[in-house]
């Protein structure tokens, strides 16, 4: 069984970072459009971003890359606030102990969800109390003190403009401790800029052709998860990578659209496509955009190739972390190790060498050469089949104890899958880990920067 699990990784190593920078200095579409952001255009800027909220660690190793980077490459750090979406940012799970001595997630509800409804145009919201851990205990240590910190971080934002922006800055909040935080710009800003409307723009006039090579590219990554955009060149109804926001709905933008109900914004691969092609010199992508073939990000390179010319300019890397809170008890397993030992268990009735029976594995080895040889002579392998079945019976009466043994232990072992999805899950709220976790985790990053 295992403890707390650790990592990080970075692709490529942070070493190399400063020799995949995009070139310096930049034109004058780009300074227009980074001065239309609130950016600045005295040096290159380094990027990262994820949806409004309070993330796990894994999010965190990112803020910590961007502004470790900033610093060790002499850029300005930017996390983009990806505000267009409709992730429920006011939802917290935490872990606790019940009376039985068991491990259980429970969830946190800040304020209410409202469907269909993007967080740049939702209201700040006054967080419910902070909950208690009822008929047992906080199962680490820091749940507790965690929970009210994060009661205390958005409370303190309620007078924001939109909920978007009251989680964004209770994020960097309750980071502060750890680092200054990079500058925030939200993603539905892009949609004010003069690229956003030529490229808008672009895309109604050459619709079919900007949609045809947005699926292809989807349809070339498909671990990537990438919807395809919906077109009917017939009836004129092309969808485009853009949407119509207005308070009571988030409605996709159509090639034929005569006008927006409310204001425009950028889906996914179309903000990341304009920020690294106008707004950034490097942008740093988690394990969902990454740098692999399954990254989202690896469809807009292939898009925008395929329909402007050229990639965007600005590379992307990745930075992510694994952090789970340690918990307390070293005898709760890993998913693998459920999922092993109940492999090991099926499988040792069908392999004698796995309870270190090597006569009887012999013995079914030499059968199985047998079986072989006889079916490629065009022979019924039946009698030898039934030879066979007849060694593992026997062997399987011989050895009943030791077989029995490995079930009992993989039984033991599944009876805590459950807690165990709880003890090694690496998604908990940062705020929920001790300050010396997520201090080592910052240290971490920052010592892979030299900074």
């Amino acid at each position: 069984m295992s403890g707390p699990e650790q990592s990080l990784l970075f692709d490529p190593a942070a070493s190399s970072w400063r020799g995949l920078m995009a070139a310096w200095p930049i034109d004058a579409e780009a300074v227009g459009f980074r001065e239309q952001l609130g950016l600045g255009t005295d040096r290159p800027i380094v990027m990262s971003g994820h949806q409004a909220g309070v993330w796990h660690p894994g999010i965190v190793a990112k803020w910590f890359a961007c502004v470790a980077a900033g610093r060790a490459l002499g850029a300005q750090p930017v996390w983009l606030v990806v505000d267009q979406d409709e992730n429920d940012p006011a939802e917290i799970a935490y872990p606790v102990r019940t009376g039985a001595g068991l491990l259980e997630r429970r969830v946190w509800r800040l304020g209410e969800p409202i469907e269909g409804v993007c967080n740049a145009m939702r209201a700040p919201i006054a967080p419910a109390v902070a909950p208690t851990p009822g008929d047992g205990s906080f199962a680490a240590g820091a749940v507790g003190v965690g929970l009210g910190r994060v009661f205390e971080a958005v409370g303190g934002r309620v007078k924001e403009e939109t909920l978007a922006r009251q989680f964004a800055f209770a994020a960097a909040d309750l980071l502060a401790l750890w680092c200054d935080a990079p500058t925030l710009v939200f993603a539905t800003a892009i949609g004010k800029t003069d690229a956003f409307s030529r490229t808008l723009a672009s895309m109604r006039t050459e619709a079919a052709a900007c949609v045809r090579a947005y699926n292809a590219a989807a349809g070339a990554h498909r671990d990537a998860g990438v919807r395809l955009m919906r077109i009917d060149e017939a009836g004129g109804s092309i969808e485009l990578p853009a949407w119509d926001l207005t308070r009571s709905i988030r409605r996709p933008v159509f090639a034929g659209d005569r006008g927006l109900n409310g204001e425009p914004a950028p889906r996914a691969l179309l903000m990341t496509a304009l920020v690294r092609s106008f707004g950034c010199e490097l942008f740093i992508h988690g394990s969902g955009g990454g740098t692999e073939n399954g990254g989202y990000d690896r469809v807009t390179d292939d898009w925008w190739s395929a329909w402007r010319g050229r990639p965007p300019r600005a590379p992307t890397v990745m930075a992510t972390a694994t952090r789970t809170l340690d918990l307390g008890d070293g005898a709760i397993p890993t998913p693998a190790q459920i999922e092993r030992a109940r492999s090991r268990a099926h499988q040792a009735r069908h392999d004698p060498a796995i309870v270190g029976d090597e006569e009887a594995a012999l013995a079914k080895r030499a059968l199985l050469a047998k079986v072989a040889a006889i079916k490629q002579r065009g022979e019924d392998p039946g009698p030898v089949f039934r030879e066979m079945q007849e060694l593992l019976r026997a062997y399987r009466q011989r050895r009943e104890e030791d077989l029995s043994r490995l079930e009992a232990e993989a039984e033991r072992l599944r009876a805590r899958a459950d807690e165990a999805v709880i003890a090694h899950d690496r998604t908990w709220a940062f705020p929920l880990y001790p300050d010396a976790a997520l201090k080592s985790l910052r240290d971490e990053v920052f010592a892979a920067f030299g900074v």
